[in-house]
């Protein structure tokens, strides 16, 4: 013969089962967050002082505790004297260069600015933007 629930057992298990699902909205499997994962960036020149008309590299690495971070990442390489800016991507360790004819003297500087990795509501995952040191190419 089975037993009628009482109403202190109904009244656990309703108290139970809204723990449970209290507990799975809140801390669920995988909770919402946001998360924004830091950069830094260098910047060098193959050369410093040079004759007009050189053609001069410069070179870097984006660095971030994320390799989603480094890896094709968009990078502008400005001269900051005369507004110039060209853009060029990171390969997938952070490293990246441009070849650049220079015809004057000129300081440059790199710009990450920034990634958004998943936007997707509930989660939040962004690289931080980051700029390099300047470098300034001579030419005598």
């Amino acid at each position: 013969m089975n037993k009628l629930p009482t109403p202190s057992s109904i009244s656990a298990r309703l108290i139970l089962a809204a723990l449970v699902a209290t507990g799975l909205s809140i801390g669920g499997v995988a909770s919402a967050h946001t998360e924004s994962f830091p950069t830094s960036l260098s910047l060098s020149t193959s050369e410093r002082t040079v004759p007009p008309g050189t053609l001069v590299t410069f070179s870097g690495t984006l660095d971030s505790p994320e390799s989603a971070c480094r890896a094709s990442s968009q990078i502008d390489l400005m001269q900051t004297d005369d507004g110039f800016q060209v853009k060029t991507m990171t390969k997938k360790n952070g490293s990246y260069s441009v070849t650049r004819l220079i015809k004057e003297s000129g300081t440059f500087q790199a710009v990450f600015g920034g990634k958004v990795l998943n936007g997707v509501h509930p989660h939040s995952h962004t690289c931080e933007a980051s700029a390099s040191n300047t470098v300034t190419v001579t030419v005598i």
